[in-house]
């Protein structure tokens, strides 16, 4: 937003933990576009100076990483306090500052910061992918394989979302993720946001957005770009 890079990547779902609420949530604040998405496999090591295990009394590491080892923790570090960090690359760092306890982070981080690598691949499903999506302040061109976000909230009444899937069933468009998000000011109410095949300048997607429009008391298109894969390079 500030114009100091012309794109970001940002996670929004992995394959074990679900949707990274916090990026969904700057959805609502922000007019930066999805411009692509990638898949990520994701591999995690645990970083530090201890080598014996049994004295380790903290943990750092992002708390979306930390739970994706949580078994690995609790078989190996029971006794040890897991401390959220702001990144993976921020537990390296304070670990290397500190000198006190270890991190859960990336291969490179610890050669970044200097730290042994104490163990490897401590996520606890050896498939563990995070789709991330790269947002950016210009549009991505219509491609033959694409996709769409959006986000939108409706009147808290009967039929409100069987109405909104009714529309994209009967366009025969086809739904790739639905997730919910509460509207902090409203209790109990919620932003919805799906993601489906088709590209917003097609004729059929501008039709659709149309329909559902008239039925949502907010609608956002977020973006429409390549599906992972087909991205032009």
């Amino acid at each position: 937003e500030e114009e100091k890079l012309d794109y970001g990547v940002v996670p929004v779902e992995n394959s074990t933990e679900g949707q990274v609420s916090s990026t969904l949530d700057m959805f609502l604040e922000t007019d930066l576009f999805v411009y692509s998405e990638l898949y990520q496999r994701i591999s995690f090591s645990l970083l530090g100076f201890e080598t014996n295990l049994a004295s380790v009394k903290k943990i750092y590491g992002i708390r979306i990483g930390n739970e994706q080892c949580r078994n690995w923790i609790s078989a190996n570090l029971p006794n040890a306090e897991v401390v959220d960090t702001s990144s993976t690359a921020m537990a390296a760092k304070l670990v290397s500052e500190r000198k006190d306890g270890l991190a859960i982070a990336s291969k490179i981080a610890g050669e970044i910061y200097n730290l042994g690598v104490i163990a490897e691949g401590i996520e606890d499903y050896s498939g563990n992918t995070t789709r991330f999506l790269v947002i950016g302040k210009t549009e991505s061109p219509q491609t033959k394989e694409d996709k769409t976000s959006i986000v939108f909230s409706i009147p808290n009444q009967t039929g409100s979302l069987f109405q909104i899937l009714k529309t994209f069933n009967d366009a025969s468009v086809n739904l790739t993720k639905i997730e919910s998000r509460p509207l902090k000011r409203n209790l109990w109410e919620y932003h919805f946001f799906i993601d489906f095949i088709g590209h917003k300048s097609d004729p059929k997607i501008k039709f659709l957005l149309e329909s559902i429009k008239s039925q949502c008391k907010a609608l956002k298109v977020l973006g429409s770009y390549p599906t992972a894969g087909s991205f032009p390079t």
